[in-house]
């Protein structure tokens, strides 16, 4: 059924259908683009974007000062292949003065929004509702419009798919695109290499097993040499890159997080649009079955066999399945009239949920990362630099954005303090503590061990005078603190107040 559908897509040549080829394509792209570009600008930092752009960082340092040994040498996050994290490091531009975090992170999304995207665009190539339905997709949208490594794999997963289809015999140009997309997708991350293959699984005995040893061979060989930093530490720590996800499934944080084995099945099914889209996925699966025509059928396979029986149950694996899932559930949307109407209200709806996702997320816009520095300091503890604060008080309600700026590197556990102090304790309390906020950098996503030296970071966090705090003098006092001893950072330089040792107040008003 896909199959035919794809056939038929692909070999249209009249000038009617390849214009209307072309409009679905530019719909898929056009509104694909829309939607990331809408959640790059407003979803809060994920918990892995940091420590990839201190990677790309680190690339981008070695590469602006022409260090390439440097360059192989980088051993940080070696549980991942290199090649996204070394695109990313375009977000650090050399000769960059004060360094933003946030602002690295924007550039880097964008550089996510373009190749998820573009997978749109590529999918609408194999089937026009299969590239809207994946423009439109909740989970898709949402990582592949941040800073992770999913949307470079997705998109070289599609472009595998593309060129099986297109392939007509073992060593064409396009036999030859679906081996690059293969080593280059196993190069951004080594889950998305299995499904690739799969897509050109069916093309088995036009290639031949000839044909594939040698684009298997010729893959690796290239794979090889993209993955750097791997055999730059083969003697050391080289082998870890592969061992590691073996180790990390039996480990404590996914130990913790108790997720059942049908987990993938609940992110897949997380909203109406999404249940939808499973649905009409599995009856296009079904179809493939019956006709014994296999496309996207076998990769899906695949992919949920994956998802089910790996340990790590984390949302974003999801997308392995989601790619696959849109070309059979496209089939299966664009068979009858009923189907189509219902794949244009999956439409509609999609674009509903996206929306109000992202309108959820508007209270904490990476637009502060825009604050300019400051000319000197507010305030200098051992190690890190108070930079700016910006302070808006609305009746009782208090928005802070802090910027700080880390001058050497920090080992793990250290947590942010932000006190709303008054002249008097609250009734039954002892501490003059009206309000707090505490926790790790950029809510939990930048451990203090990943803190980059020089380069800035900025955090919103909001407080509240209670109803009942009465009339005086208040203040805001922040600082830094090791969460397992207690023990604050020391405070070398800024206003300070003696009853509240290394904190520094950064706002005293009268008030409420």
């Amino acid at each position: 059924m896909v199959a035919e559908a794809i056939r038929d897509f692909l070999s249209s040549d009249s000038s009617t259908l390849s214009l209307r080829r072309w409009l679905w394509i530019l719909l898929a792209v056009g509104l694909g683009g829309w939607l990331r570009g809408q959640a790059a600008h407003w979803i809060p930092v994920e918990a892995d974007e940091p420590l990839y752009l201190r990677v790309a960082y680190l690339y981008s340092r070695a590469l602006c000062a022409n260090d390439l040994l440097t360059v192989l040498r980088i051993q940080e996050n070696l549980e991942h292949p290199p090649l996204v994290k070394l695109l990313y490091s375009v977000a650090w531009p050399c000769g960059e003065q004060n360094p933003d975090l946030l602002i690295a992170i924007q550039r880097a999304r964008w550089i996510a929004v373009i190749f998820g995207t573009l997978a749109a665009g590529v999918l609408a190539m194999l089937h026009p509702v299969g590239g809207i339905l994946f423009a439109v997709h909740p989970t898709a949208v949402y990582y592949t419009s941040v800073a992770m490594l999913e949307s470079v794999p997705v998109f070289l997963v599609a472009l595998a798919a593309l060129a099986a289809c297109r392939s007509s015999r073992a060593g064409d140009r396009w036999f030859w695109g679906f081996f690059i997309a293969l080593c280059l997708a196993a190069a951004s991350k080594y889950i998305y290499a299995p499904i690739s293959i799969a897509f050109g699984f069916r093309h088995f005995k036009r290639w031949g097993v000839r044909g594939w040893l040698v684009g298997l061979t010729t893959a690796m060989a290239l794979f090889g040499v993209l993955n750097f930093p791997v055999w730059a530490a083969l003697g050391s720590s080289g082998l870890q890159s592969f061992i590691y996800h073996l180790r990390y499934a039996q480990s404590s944080h996914v130990a913790q997080a108790n997720l059942p084995w049908y987990q993938p099945i609940r992110w897949l099914t997380a909203s109406p649009v999404e249940l939808g889209i499973l649905l009409a996925g599995i009856l296009g699966w079904i179809e493939e079955i019956r006709r014994r025509s296999s496309v996207a059928g076998f990769s899906l396979s695949v992919a949920v066999i994956f998802l089910l029986i790996w340990p790590t149950k984390w949302p974003h694996y999801t997308l392995t399945a989601i790619l696959p899932l849109c070309l059979t559930a496209a089939s299966a949307l664009w068979n009858t009239k009923p189907s189509r109407f219902f794949a244009f209200f999956l439409f509609g709806l999609s674009v509903v949920a996206n929306y109000d996702r992202v309108r959820s997320e508007r209270d904490y816009p990476l637009l502060y990362a825009v604050l300019r520095p400051s000319q000197a300091p507010l305030g200098v503890l051992d190690g890190i630099e108070l930079e700016s604060a910006q302070i808006l008080r609305q009746d009782r309600k208090i928005q802070v954005v802090i910027c700080w700026r880390p001058q050497r590197a920090f080992p793990t556990g250290y947590s942010l303090f932000l006190h709303l102090l008054g002249e008097s304790p609250p009734p039954g309390a002892e501490s003059p503590l009206w309000d707090q906020w505490d926790g790790p950098a950029l809510g939990g996503a930048y451990d203090s061990s990943f803190w980059i030296p020089k380069v800035r970071f900025c955090g919103m966090h909001s407080l509240r005078l209670p109803d009942f705090a009465p009339r005086g003098q208040y203040m805001l006092a922040t600082g830094w603190y090791h969460w397992e001893t207690g023990k604050r950072v020391s405070v070398r330089y800024g206003p300070m107040d003696l009853r509240f040792p290394n904190a520094i107040i950064i706002d005293r008003w009268h008030g409420p």
